[in-house]
């Protein structure tokens, strides 16, 4: 219930933050300035992972879709800007060169115009491809086409990530292609590889956001699981230790919640297991119930 309504007011803030961006004349947003484009851009991916969180994931991605659009449309974008800004009838007393200097010298508008690059543009379309894998397929006659097109999307994202070397985005397409995986009951074996790939990206790595910090810790407990159960002993990840993939989920997951502020407790008998100490100051972060996971299965 709690979460409902802290969801209901996120969402209220977002709609109006937006609002009152397209309000001023009612303008298109596609010929915003890049600082007003940035808080669109931002709520909006904020409003896709509520309506994800509501399992609305239909609605999610419809929000990220008319969000890439809103990119491609944007005058930011396109090379003829200036020339259509040339074009159009100046009011009294205003320059060419003022108008230039108020919409591509202002502090704020180079800020932001930094902001949008393929990083942006990779962010979004993992939210689209997260909601498509988070839809609830139900039984009816299904294409062939259908099943493997969402995994060839996330295939060439992760091409695409590849190539902007952000190894955070290439775990991410990943991760999705091992969740869907799993729904559609791909081979075991492409699974664990998918798996592997992402601990490799991510393991050792000196900075890695609390997103990536969390995807790493549930690959090791996916791999822990279906190397226990396929019994793959020649995988270079299987070790004497059985419990090595959930200790080190285990330490990445307090780490970041002790990052996030919570307080942990340490019992003589066992040191190596840290305990949250209760009551949580937030119930609600992902890495709680992976924890509840983590220490189930040790």
């Amino acid at each position: 219930m709690l979460k409902t309504v802290l969801l209901m007011e996120a969402e209220e803030r977002l709609n109006f933050l937006v609002s009152e961006v397209e309000h001023p004349g009612h303008k298109d947003l596609s010929h915003c300035c890049a600082a007003e484009l940035e808080i669109v851009v931002e709520a909006r991916l904020h409003l896709a992972a509520i309506a994800l969180q509501r399992h609305r994931a239909a609605y999610s991605a419809a929000i990220v879709y008319s969000t890439l659009k809103l990119l491609q449309d944007s005058k930011l974008f396109k090379k003829n800007v200036m020339k259509d800004d040339a074009e159009k009838p100046l009011s009294p007393g205003t320059s060419t060169s003022e108008n230039k200097d108020d919409e591509f010298l202002d502090p704020v508008s180079l800020n932001a115009r930094e902001y949008f690059n393929i990083h942006l543009w990779l962010r979004c379309r993992l939210a689209l491809v997260t909601a498509f894998v988070s839809q609830i397929r139900g039984i009816g006659i299904v294409k062939e086409n259908d099943l493997t097109d969402c995994l060839s999307l996330i295939r060439e994202l992760y091409v695409e990530a590849k190539s902007a070397e952000d190894l955070e985005l290439q775990a991410e397409f990943l991760m999705q292609a091992v969740i869907l995986g799993l729904q559609e009951k791909h081979l075991k074996a492409d699974i664990i590889t998918d798996l592997q790939d992402i601990i490799h990206l991510l393991e050792g790595k000196e900075f890695l956001s609390p997103r990536s910090s969390l995807t790493l810790a549930k690959s090791l407990v996916l791999l822990d699981d279906l190397t226990k159960a396929e019994k793959f002993k020649e995988s270079p990840y299987s070790k004497p230790d059985k419990l090595q993939f959930l200790t080190q989920a285990h330490n990445i997951i307090i780490e970041q919640m002790l990052t996030f502020g919570e307080t942990i407790e340490l019992h003589l008998s066992s040191t190596e297991y840290k305990n949250l100490l209760q009551p949580l100051k937030n119930i609600y972060l992902p890495h709680v119930m992976l924890l509840a996971k983590i220490k189930m299965r040790i």
